[in-house]
């Protein structure tokens, strides 16, 4: 009995202190492609939409893969990937608002916690965002612009597939129903610089993170309270590839508040 409390007492506290990613830094698409891939500025003009009226749309895939981020206590640190479809409305060349589906996958976290060596496998989860990028000021003729991305992402009810303990590895039914949630704020700020099939920008960004777990044993709920990361400034810096008009790539590197690296592929229509 002593054992599986202090299981319990070693998930709760790594759980609680861990479900903290930050998620990539997204660039308006009107800074990559002015054009969509089947209608142009003209074709658009032609079919009557003036500029305060034009709304386009663009789907993405995005791939995120977090190497590190460390912990405010526990001295704990957390890795995972994440693939997400994103659907973005850009509107007068400006605005995009966008949502984020899809889902976290082999999340890992490692740490100490009551002087034992704790590895958590969780599970692999639904995820869903929101968020909201704008070109703040553009200076055309010299292909600068400064832009700002503020988003939100949460994963609820994330369960454990299983935990090691100081070597040995516990399974369900010894887990005890643990689950954890995560929420995420934030906000960066950027410049980029834009080539003709070649865009690179860098920034920095601020991500404030709201964690926390409990589980349920013999009718007893046990609550591991809320934290958040150890760190909350970091900088990315990326370039967006145009190998044709209504299509781009984005690569990005974040650092500092974590080591992680996404890929997004875009279709502007």
């Amino acid at each position: 009995m002593r054992g599986k409390a202090m299981l319990l007492f070693v998930m709760l506290a790594m759980l609680s202190f861990s479900l903290v990613y930050a998620s990539p830094v997204n660039i308006p698409t009107s800074i990559s492609s002015k054009e969509g891939a089947f209608l142009s500025n003209e074709d658009r003009q032609n079919m009557g939409a003036g500029k305060e009226e034009e709304v386009d749309v663009s789907a993405s895939f995005v791939f995120d893969n977090l190497s590190e981020r460390k912990m405010k206590d526990y001295s704990a640190k957390a890795q995972a990937n994440f693939f997400a479809g994103k659907l973005a409305v850009t509107l007068i060349d400006t605005f995009d608002i966008y949502a984020l589906f899809g889902g976290m996958s082999n999340a890992e976290y490692k740490g100490i916690a009551a002087d034992s060596d704790v590895k958590l496998n969780l599970e692999d989860k639904f995820m869903w965002g929101v968020g909201l990028s704008t070109i703040v000021y553009e200076w055309e003729n010299s292909g600068f612009a400064l832009f700002a991305d503020g988003n939100y992402r949460s994963i609820q009810d994330i369960d454990l597939e299983s935990a090691t303990i100081d070597g040995t590895e516990y399974q369900k039914p010894d887990i005890l129903d643990v689950s954890a949630k995560w929420q995420e704020w934030q906000f960066a700020f950027g410049v980029s610089k834009k080539f003709k099939y070649f865009i690179p920008y860098v920034g920095g960004k601020y991500s404030d993170v709201k964690a926390g777990a409990k589980a349920t044993v013999s009718g007893t709920t046990y609550d591991a309270g809320n934290t958040k990361s150890k760190n909350k400034v970091g900088l990315f810096i990326g370039a967006s590839i145009v190998p044709t008009k209504g299509i781009f790539i984005d690569l990005q590197g974040r650092f500092i508040d974590e080591q992680a690296f996404s890929v997004t592929a875009t279709l502007k229509f």
